[in-house]
Protein backbone atom coordinates (compact mmCIF):
# COMPACT_ATOMS: atom_id res chain seq x y z
CA UNK A 1 0.00 0.00 0.00
CA UNK A 2 1.32 3.51 -0.72
CA UNK A 3 0.85 6.05 1.10
CA UNK A 4 -1.70 7.98 -0.45
CA UNK A 5 -3.82 4.42 0.25
CA UNK A 6 -2.25 4.77 3.40
CA UNK A 7 -4.08 8.17 4.02
CA UNK A 8 -7.17 6.88 2.68
CA UNK A 9 -7.27 4.02 5.26
CA UNK A 10 -6.92 6.31 8.05
CA UNK A 11 -9.46 8.81 6.67
CA UNK A 12 -11.87 6.23 6.49
CA UNK A 13 -11.02 4.83 10.10
CA UNK A 14 -11.66 8.32 11.19
CA UNK A 15 -15.21 8.60 9.89
CA UNK A 16 -16.19 5.00 11.14
CA UNK A 17 -18.45 5.47 14.05
CA UNK A 18 -16.99 2.91 16.89
CA UNK A 19 -18.09 2.67 20.41
CA UNK A 20 -15.43 3.07 23.40
CA UNK A 21 -14.69 0.45 25.60
CA UNK A 22 -12.24 0.47 28.81
CA UNK A 23 -10.38 -2.79 29.28
CA UNK A 24 -8.96 -3.32 32.46
CA UNK A 25 -6.56 -5.68 34.10
CA UNK A 26 -5.22 -6.42 37.76
CA UNK A 27 -1.56 -5.43 38.24
CA UNK A 28 1.01 -7.20 40.36
CA UNK A 29 0.56 -4.66 43.56
CA UNK A 30 -3.63 -5.61 43.21
CA UNK A 31 -4.00 -2.04 40.96
CA UNK A 32 -5.84 -1.63 38.38
CA UNK A 33 -4.41 -0.73 34.84
CA UNK A 34 -6.13 -0.42 31.50
CA UNK A 35 -6.91 0.99 28.55
CA UNK A 36 -9.23 3.01 26.41
CA UNK A 37 -10.06 1.37 22.68
CA UNK A 38 -12.95 1.19 20.22
CA UNK A 39 -11.64 -2.42 18.39
CA UNK A 40 -13.93 -4.43 20.70
CA UNK A 41 -16.62 -6.69 19.62
CA UNK A 42 -19.13 -9.99 20.60
CA UNK A 43 -18.04 -12.73 18.90
CA UNK A 44 -20.74 -15.45 20.28
CA UNK A 45 -23.28 -16.15 22.26
CA UNK A 46 -22.46 -19.96 23.25
CA UNK A 47 -20.21 -19.04 24.78
CA UNK A 48 -20.39 -15.84 25.24
CA UNK A 49 -17.33 -14.41 23.65
CA UNK A 50 -15.72 -10.88 23.02
CA UNK A 51 -12.44 -10.21 21.54
CA UNK A 52 -10.50 -6.79 21.02
CA UNK A 53 -7.26 -5.90 20.03
CA UNK A 54 -4.39 -4.67 21.92
CA UNK A 55 -0.62 -3.52 21.47
CA UNK A 56 1.50 -6.30 22.30
CA UNK A 57 4.05 -3.63 24.30
CA UNK A 58 1.68 -2.66 26.39
CA UNK A 59 1.22 -3.18 29.98
CA UNK A 60 -2.45 -4.75 29.72
CA UNK A 61 -0.69 -7.36 27.19
CA UNK A 62 1.83 -8.20 30.58
CA UNK A 63 -0.81 -8.52 33.11
CA UNK A 64 -3.22 -10.23 30.92
CA UNK A 65 -0.56 -12.73 30.19
CA UNK A 66 0.08 -13.01 33.61
CA UNK A 67 -3.58 -13.15 35.14
CA UNK A 68 -5.31 -15.06 32.64
CA UNK A 69 -7.80 -12.39 32.51
CA UNK A 70 -9.67 -8.87 31.77
CA UNK A 71 -12.05 -7.14 31.84
CA UNK A 72 -14.10 -5.25 29.16
CA UNK A 73 -16.57 -1.87 30.41
CA UNK A 74 -18.79 -0.63 27.67
CA UNK A 75 -18.72 3.19 28.54
CA UNK A 76 -21.88 5.47 28.75
CA UNK A 77 -22.61 8.53 26.28
CA UNK A 78 -21.57 10.59 29.65
CA UNK A 79 -18.44 8.59 30.86
CA UNK A 80 -16.15 10.61 27.97
CA UNK A 81 -13.74 11.20 31.36
CA UNK A 82 -13.29 7.94 31.86
CA UNK A 83 -11.64 7.15 27.75
CA UNK A 84 -9.49 10.37 29.05
CA UNK A 85 -8.18 8.94 31.71
CA UNK A 86 -7.37 5.56 30.27
CA UNK A 87 -5.87 7.28 27.00
CA UNK A 88 -3.64 9.54 28.95
CA UNK A 89 0.17 8.43 29.39
CA UNK A 90 1.23 9.31 31.94
CA UNK A 91 -1.58 8.75 33.69
CA UNK A 92 -3.72 11.29 35.70
CA UNK A 93 -2.93 10.48 39.48
CA UNK A 94 -7.06 10.45 40.08
CA UNK A 95 -9.12 8.83 38.29
CA UNK A 96 -12.99 10.72 37.39
CA UNK A 97 -15.47 8.18 39.27
CA UNK A 98 -15.45 5.20 41.55
CA UNK A 99 -14.83 1.48 40.59
CA UNK A 100 -14.93 -1.78 42.02
CA UNK A 101 -13.45 -5.46 41.88
CA UNK A 102 -15.29 -7.79 39.55
CA UNK A 103 -15.26 -11.60 41.15
CA UNK A 104 -12.80 -12.34 38.48
CA UNK A 105 -10.34 -9.49 40.33
CA UNK A 106 -9.94 -6.56 37.12
CA UNK A 107 -11.59 -3.55 37.56
CA UNK A 108 -14.93 -2.34 36.74
CA UNK A 109 -16.01 0.96 36.47
CA UNK A 110 -18.77 1.96 38.27
CA UNK A 111 -21.96 3.09 35.98
CA UNK A 112 -20.45 1.44 32.91
CA UNK A 113 -23.51 0.93 30.49
CA UNK A 114 -21.80 -2.90 30.48
CA UNK A 115 -19.15 -4.91 31.66
CA UNK A 116 -17.66 -8.54 30.67
CA UNK A 117 -15.49 -10.73 33.41
CA UNK A 118 -13.31 -12.34 31.35
CA UNK A 119 -11.27 -15.31 30.92
CA UNK A 120 -8.48 -15.03 28.16
CA UNK A 121 -9.53 -17.92 25.26
CA UNK A 122 -7.02 -17.11 23.00
CA UNK A 123 -4.40 -14.27 21.52
CA UNK A 124 -3.51 -14.13 18.18
CA UNK A 125 -0.95 -12.38 16.72
CA UNK A 126 -2.22 -9.48 13.88
CA UNK A 127 0.32 -7.52 12.70
CA UNK A 128 3.92 -6.60 13.67
CA UNK A 129 3.17 -5.64 17.38
CA UNK A 130 -0.35 -6.20 17.63
CA UNK A 131 -2.66 -8.76 19.22
CA UNK A 132 -6.15 -10.28 18.91
CA UNK A 133 -7.30 -11.25 22.12
CA UNK A 134 -10.67 -13.10 22.91
CA UNK A 135 -12.39 -13.74 25.63
CA UNK A 136 -14.67 -15.75 27.27
CA UNK A 137 -17.31 -13.90 29.33
CA UNK A 138 -17.76 -15.79 32.36
CA UNK A 139 -19.37 -12.63 34.75
CA UNK A 140 -21.79 -9.87 33.21
CA UNK A 141 -23.37 -6.14 34.26
CA UNK A 142 -25.55 -4.31 32.58
CA UNK A 143 -27.60 -1.29 33.16
CA UNK A 144 -30.09 0.10 30.94
CA UNK A 145 -28.34 3.93 28.89
CA UNK A 146 -26.60 4.70 25.61
CA UNK A 147 -22.99 4.26 25.09
CA UNK A 148 -20.40 6.44 24.07
CA UNK A 149 -19.37 6.86 20.52
CA UNK A 150 -16.56 8.07 18.90
CA UNK A 151 -16.79 9.91 15.51
CA UNK A 152 -13.93 11.88 13.36
CA UNK A 153 -11.85 12.72 16.80
CA UNK A 154 -14.85 13.70 18.70
CA UNK A 155 -17.18 11.90 21.60
CA UNK A 156 -20.70 11.57 20.48
CA UNK A 157 -23.96 10.33 22.65
CA UNK A 158 -26.10 7.49 20.74
CA UNK A 159 -29.18 8.24 22.24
Amino acid sequence: MDASELEHFKSFRRRFPLGLVVITTRQPDGGVHGLTTEAAMSVAEDPPMVLFFLGRKRGTFENMEREGRFGMCILAEDQANWSEYFSTQPRPPKPPGSMHTAPGGVGVIDDSLAFFDCKVAAIHVAGENTMLVIGEVDGIEVREGSPLIFLAGEYLAAG
